[in-house]
C-alpha cells in the first residue's frame, strides 16, 4: 500500500516546483491534466482515473473493500489491545511531551476558537463517513464550508462549554447527502453546514432531541 505520508510530501514538492495557480499550461510542455477532485495540474505519469496521486489514495481509502476490513469481527478489539501495550503507551506519552504537541494542547485549552473549530471539523468528517459512500474527498472550502462564519454565528460562546453541544437545528440525518447517481449533493451539504443551522444546546437537550426537528419550519 502506498504511504500517505510519502504521497503528501510528493504532492507538496510537485506543487511547489510545477504548479502555478491559474496556469493553463505546464512548464515541461506536456498536456495539461487536471485532477477532478482537487483541481491540481498533473504529469501524465502521475494522472490516473482522472485524479492525482493523493486523490487516488483518498479514493482507495473510501473503497468498500477497506471499509469491510475495518468492520471485521474483532478488529476494534485488536486495535485497542495494540494501543494498550506498555511499549505503545510509553511511545504515545513521549509524543505528547514534544514542544510542538505541548503548544497544540495549550492552544486547544486556552483558545476557544481553536477548540470549537476542531470540534466542527471532526463533526464534518464524521458526517461524511456516515452519510456518504466516498467520505470526505475534497477540502472543506470546496464544499462551501466556512468555519470562520460558523464561529462568528456561535458567538458569544457559553462560559461552561463542556456542558454544551454544537447542535444542528435541522439534523444532519434529514439531508440528502447523496444524489440519485451516487455523487455527493453539494447543495444539501452546504445547507446542512450553513452557519445559521448551528446553535449551542445543552448536552442533555441535544441527546434527547436526537434526529427530531420541526419540519414545518421554513428555511430563511
Amino acid at each position: 500500500m502506498v504511504s500517505i505520508k510519502r504521497i503528501n510530501q510528493e504532492q507538496r514538492d510537485y506543487n511547489i516546483e510545477h504548479y502555478k495557480e491559474g496556469a493553463e499550461f505546464l512548464f515541461w510542455g506536456g498536456e495539461v491534466n487536471k485532477c477532478e477532485d482537487c483541481g491540481s495540474l498533473c504529469k501524465d505519469d502521475e494522472f490516473k482515473n482522472n485524479c492525482c496521486l493523493l486523490c487516488s489514495y483518498r479514493r482507495y481509502r473510501a473503497n468498500s473493500n477497506q471499509k469491510k476490513y475495518h468492520q471485521k469481527p474483532g478488529k476494534k478489539e485488536r486495535a485497542k489491545e495494540y494501543r494498550n501495550k506498555p511499549e505503545n503507551v510509553r511511545r504515545h506519552k513521549l509524543l505528547l511531551n514534544t514542544p510542538q504537541q505541548k503548544l497544540r494542547i495549550k492552544k486547544y485549552h486556552q483558545k476557544p476558537e481553536v477548540n470549537i473549530k476542531r470540534r466542527l471539523r471532526c463533526r464534518f468528517w464524521t458526517a461524511f463517513n456516515q452519510y456518504t459512500n466516498e467520505g470526505k474527498i475534497k477540502p472543506s472550502d470546496e464544499y462551501g464550508i466556512n468555519y470562520e462564519a460558523i464561529l462568528e454565528h456561535l458567538k458569544p460562546f457559553p462560559e461552561d462549554r463542556h456542558l454544551y453541544h454544537i447542535d444542528h437545528i435541522r439534523p444532519l440525518c434529514s439531508f440528502e447527502f447523496i444524489n440519485e447517481d451516487g455523487s455527493q449533493n453539494i447543495e444539501e451539504i452546504q445547507k446542512a453546514f450553513a452557519p445559521e443551522n448551528h446553535q449551542w444546546l445543552l448536552a442533555e437537550e441535544n441527546l434527547s432531541k436526537s434526529g427530531n426537528w420541526d419540519c414545518d419550519l421554513k428555511e430563511e
